[in-house]
């Protein structure tokens, strides 16, 4: 027998609460808080609210519930509502709409927390006469049937991901053309623009006589903006997608590749030496 934190009383495997609730419940001595923290998931699937539609589940600012977070609802029903959002738009909508490369990576690229927890992780963006214009969408296959439908009436309609920048795809690197960079938002190529005179300091691959390679160096670089999303040359993916790309060759057979860097420790500081 153990202490339960909770109670403050003694509780043997057949007290403990969760026994009823938790899925193939494993007899133990644990508290009953030891016992929670296992089977959170589970325990707070339970406990979870009834809704009947996936607009209950989130706030009035399109943000997830508290009520929902660790259940079943995040682990498993989001999750599998995206999935066959992608799959109608892979099977019923890709003869009728044209799919570009970027999108057919996300459609194929499982959705992240960030997105799952936003109950608008898509938008539709329709520029007009210098102006932005959104529709928030729910999943990707409404995005997909909107920016049809408005591309159709307006001439332009692109399909934007709100809270995550995918880098471009393998197939693209390299190949784009000049004066063209990749948009992880609007996952297509754009042709971004520069804001005033704006600056900022960030890594930049710059070739290498010596080393005859690519390696990073600090660089002022101008602020450049998406003309459609808004996103600027500041994201990561952004800088990812965007510079020269290197393939190792590897000889058939080789169990060892030489590192590029050496780390070499003194005292309480690590230092690392390229080669």
């Amino acid at each position: 027998m153990r202490r339960s934190l909770t109670s403050g009383n003694t509780m043997t495997t057949s007290d403990c609460p969760w026994a009823s609730i938790v899925p193939r419940h494993k007899d133990h001595e644990d508290s009953e808080s030891a016992c929670y923290a296992r089977n959170t998931v589970a325990i707070r699937s339970h406990f979870r609210p009834r809704i009947s539609t996936i607009e209950e589940a989130y706030d009035a600012s399109g943000h997830l519930r508290s009520e929902f977070l660790e259940t079943d609802f995040e682990r498993v029903i989001l999750p599998r509502y995206h999935r066959r959002a992608a799959e109608a738009v892979l099977m019923g909508m890709n003869g009728r709409v044209r799919l570009t490369s970027g999108l057919r990576q996300a459609i194929r690229t499982p959705l992240t927390y960030n997105q799952l927890a936003h109950r608008h992780p898509w938008a539709v963006i329709v520029v007009r006469r210098g102006r932005r214009y959104r529709k928030l969408c729910a999943n990707i296959a409404t995005a997909v049937h909107t920016a049809a439908l408005l591309e159709e009436k307006y001439g332009n309609a692109t399909v934007v991901s709100r809270s995550r920048g995918y880098v471009i795809p393998p197939k693209l690197r390299g190949k784009l053309p000049k004066g063209w960079m990749w948009c992880p938002y609007c996952m297509k190529p754009r042709k971004f623009k520069r804001v005033a005179n704006e600056t900022f300091y960030g890594l930049r691959k710059v070739w290498s006589d010596d080393k005859q390679r690519y390696v990073f160096r600090e660089r002022k670089l101008a602020l450049l903006e998406c003309p459609c999303c808004g996103s600027t040359n500041r994201d990561t993916n952004f800088r990812r997608s965007n510079q020269p790309w290197e393939v190792r060759r590897v000889k058939r057979g080789a169990r060892k590749i030489k590192a590029r860097h050496k780390t070499r420790r003194r005292g309480n500081k690590i230092e690392v030496v390229v080669v």
